[in-house]
């Protein structure tokens, strides 16, 4: 009997009606269907109705079974195998090579024009296309897209209606799912996930056992244990890392770094090189951004607040309404700056402080312990200078303490006053109307100083009104 003609031949399953290929001797079964053109190896077989077409190549242990098709030059060969209704080389681009090889499987609905080899499968309906590779153990399938010049090895996995193109990589044991896009030259390894309706483009890397879920990633890195969820955005060379979380339309771009425990929501920004780690949280529409702004501790940043600059906000603080921080300056401890206050210098707020409505704080001054400075909407309250303002003082209106001038205990500056120079005013003292303490004076008990009085020097008087100007 002539190798062409039909005998019979075991697929693994009994012996069925078979022949071997005139073109390379391989078994073919009578009910498959190969072209003359193609090559079947020797040791190669195909079978069930399988198809094989054109150019096709089946070489070494491979085999091609089920309703599998084979079209146009495609290689299959060392240990592969093509089965159930899979698809190969039927899309392939001109000089674009589609070979399956090594121990690689493609089952199911899937669709290949592209190189799939090692250990990898690609099944259901997945395809792969272009000069896509997929290989190692990795696993394409569900109705999964890999195409271009795009990889995925190693242990990874691509599924559901996920995309991987352009010349993106994903691998190790990553996975990639739902109606995720992975593209350009973006890297997705480690333990990541990526799912949801996730992009993650650009040169964007998402690794360790990060995860971005219904979120884009358009540069820098997310990795660690971080997430970016829920709308959240990293961009340019930006790093999420650690248990940080970026979620709710928050932003986080520039080369800005959210770590530790940070948490950025809701429609916030985090840009420049600013930091926010620890426990801080950022949320609403706060912004910080700019030449190194940290947030940092259990600190809370939200409302519209912005800090900005050098600025430092640490601790357990919380900044919020329309508040501005920028400078040098710093919110520490326990303190809170709201409503349209600003501190911006090198100002420090600290302890249990309040710094609320319009109130300035700026240049060196220091507002600490339970003192609370507060300005009107038709005028603000300023600490500045060197000026200390600490205990349980208050400073509100349009004060004004400036210079070196210090407020402290339960004393109040209000109304138009002005403390100034090295004055010193305490106790349950009182500056008021447009009052004036300057140089080296002090105020202190239960002392009112009141209408257009001005102070130069030390005073006990219960009150000190316009009548005596104390020259």
């Amino acid at each position: 009997m002539g190798e062409d003609q039909e005998s019979r031949h075991d697929f693994g399953e009994g012996p069925v009606a078979a022949r071997r290929h005139p073109n390379g001797g391989g078994w073919v079964a009578a009910t498959a269907t190969v072209a003359e053109s193609a090559y079947v190896g020797p040791d190669a077989q195909v079978f069930d109705n399988a198809e094989v077409h054109d150019d096709a190549r089946v070489t070494e242990r491979a085999q091609v079974y089920g309703d599998a098709t084979v079209y146009d030059n495609v290689e299959v060969c060392d240990n592969a195998h093509v089965y159930d209704r899979a698809v190969l080389g039927k899309e392939a681009e001109v000089n674009e090579p589609v070979r399956v090889t090594d121990d690689a499987r493609v089952y199911g609905h899937a669709r290949v024009d592209a190189r799939v080899f090692g250990e990898a499968q690609v099944y259901d309906s997945a395809r792969v296309f272009g000069s896509a590779q997929v290989y190692g153990s990795a696993r394409v399938f569900g109705k999964a897209q890999v195409e271009e010049d795009a990889q995925v090895y190693g242990h990874a996995k691509v599924c559901g209606d996920a995309q991987v193109y352009g010349s993106a990589q994903v691998y190790g044991s990553a996975r990639v799912f739902g109606k995720a896009q992975v593209e350009e030259d973006a890297q997705v390894y480690g333990h990541a996930k990526v799912c949801g309706d996730a992009q993650v483009y650009g040169s964007a890397q998402v690794y360790g056992e990060a995860q971005v879920n219904d979120a884009m990633v358009f540069g820098g890195q997310v990795y660690e244990r971080a997430k970016v969820l829920d709308g959240g955005e990293v961009g340019d060379d930006a790093q999420v890392y650690g248990n940080a979380q970026v979620h709710d339309g928050a932003m986080v771009r520039g080369n800005a770094r959210v770590y530790g425990d940070a948490r950025v929501g809701g429609d916030a920004e985090v840009d420049g090189d600013a930091q926010v780690y620890g426990s801080a949280r950022v949320f609403g529409n706060a912004q910080v951004e700019e030449d190194g702004a940290q947030v940092g501790g259990q600190a809370q940043v939200y409302g519209n607040a912005q800090v900005r600059d050098g600025a430092l906000v640490y601790g357990n603080p919380r900044v919020y309404g329309d508040a501005r921080v920028g400078g040098q300056a710093q919110v520490c401890g326990d303190a809170q700056v709201y409503d349209f206050a600003e501190l911006h210098g090198d100002a420090q707020v600290d302890g249990d402080a309040r710094i609320l409505g319009s109130a300035v704080v700026c240049d060196r001054a220091l507002v600490v312990g339970h003192a609370r400075v507060s300005g009107r909407v038709s005028g603000a309250a300023i600490v500045c200078g060197h000026a200390r303002v600490s205990g349980k003082a208050r400073v509100f209106d349009k004060a004004i303490v400036s210079d070196s001038a210090r407020v402290f205990g339960a004393a109040e500056v209000a109304e138009n006053a002005i403390v100034a120079g090295k004055a010193t005013v305490f106790g349950k003292a009182k500056v008021l109307d447009r009052a004036k303490v300057l140089g080296d004076a002090e105020v202190c008990r239960r002392t009112r100083v009141v209408g257009d009085a001005r102070i130069i020097r030390a005073t006990s008087d219960d009150v000190v009104d316009e009548d005596v100007p104390w020259l």
